[in-house]
C-alpha cells in the first residue's frame, strides 16, 4: 500500500523523475474511484456510478465502483488492467492535489507519491530543472491536474445540488452469492428515480439549464452495470 503523498518543493524534487511506465499500483485494491461530473457519459456504458457521502463533512462525491467489497477491483487481472475508461483523477497519479484556504483565497497545492514505483531519480521526465524551474513536461501535468481539480469542485456542487432537492438516496443492492447466501453492497448513494420523475417543472428546468441532466440519465442507465458488476466477481 502507498503511504500519504507528501507536497512537492523544486527543492526536495529537485532530481525526481517520473517514469512513463503505465501502473495500476494505485487502484487494483480500490473498489471505488473518484469521477467528475464531466467523465459520467465516457464511463457510463462500463460502471456503476454512484456517490459516497463522507462521514464527517457530510459532502457528497460521485464514484465508480469496480468491486463489491472493499479493497475489491474486479477490473484488475493478474496484474493487468481490464478495464475501458480510466477517470482522470486516476490518470492524475502519481500526482494528487488538495484545496486549501490561504489568506482568504482557495489554492490547489499539489503533492506526489514519493513511494511509487514510477518515481526515482535515474529515469523519466523531470519535475525541474537543475534551477529549480518546472519543466514543460511538468506543466503540461500541472495544467491537467488544476483542470481535474476544478472540475472535482464542480461535481461536488452538482451532486450537492441532488442532496438539496431530495434525489438521493441509499443505494440498495442486495444479492446471493454461489452458495446460496444472502449479500449487500453497502455505502453507497442514487438518485431516486421516482422522485426525479416527481420533480416540479421549476426545478427540473433549473437542472436542464445547468446542464445537469445528461450527466443524471448517464448515472440512472449506469446503475444497470451493478449485475455485470456481480457476474465479474462469480464468474465461474
Amino acid at each position: 500500500m502507498l503511504n500519504q503523498p507528501v507536497p512537492l518543493s523544486n527543492e526536495a524534487h529537485r532530481n525526481t523523475r517520473v517514469r512513463q511506465t503505465p501502473t495500476i499500483e494505485h487502484v487494483k485494491d480500490s473498489h471505488l474511484a473518484s469521477i467528475t461530473v464531466h467523465e459520467f457519459i465516457a464511463a457510463a456504458p462500463e460502471y456503476p456510478i454512484a456517490f459516497v457521502r463522507a462521514p464527517q463533512s457530510g459532502t457528497i462525491r460521485p464514484v465508480v465502483v469496480w468491486g463489491v467489497e472493499p479493497s475489491q477491483n474486479l477490473f484488475v487481472k493478474d496484474g493487468q488492467w481490464q478495464g475501458g475508461y480510466v477517470p482522470a483523477a486516476v490518470r492524475c497519479f502519481p500526482f494528487v492535489t488538495s484545496l486549501q484556504e490561504v489568506e482568504g483565497e482557495r489554492r490547489i497545492f499539489v503533492g506526489i507519491h514519493e513511494d511509487s514505483e514510477i518515481v526515482n531519480e535515474e529515469e523519466g521526465e523531470r519535475l525541474f530543472d537543475d534551477e529549480g524551474n518546472e519543466t514543460e513536461w511538468f506543466k503540461k501535468n500541472v495544467e491537467f491536474i488544476n483542470t481535474v481539480t476544478q472540475r472535482d469542485e464542480q461535481s461536488l456542487a452538482f451532486a450537492k445540488k441532488l442532496d438539496e432537492l431530495g434525489l438521493i438516496q441509499a443505494l440498495q443492492v442486495t444479492f446471493k452469492d454461489p452458495e446460496g447466501n444472502d449479500r449487500k453492497i453497502e455505502g453507497l448513494l442514487a438518485i431516486d428515480p421516482k422522485k426525479f420523475e416527481a420533480l416540479s417543472d421549476e426545478d427540473f428546468l433549473s437542472l436542464r439549464k445547468s446542464n445537469m441532466l445528461d450527466p443524471i440519465y448517464a448515472h440512472l442507465m449506469s446503475l444497470e452495470n451493478v449485475n455485470k458488476l456481480l457476474s465479474r466477481r462469480y464468474a465461474a
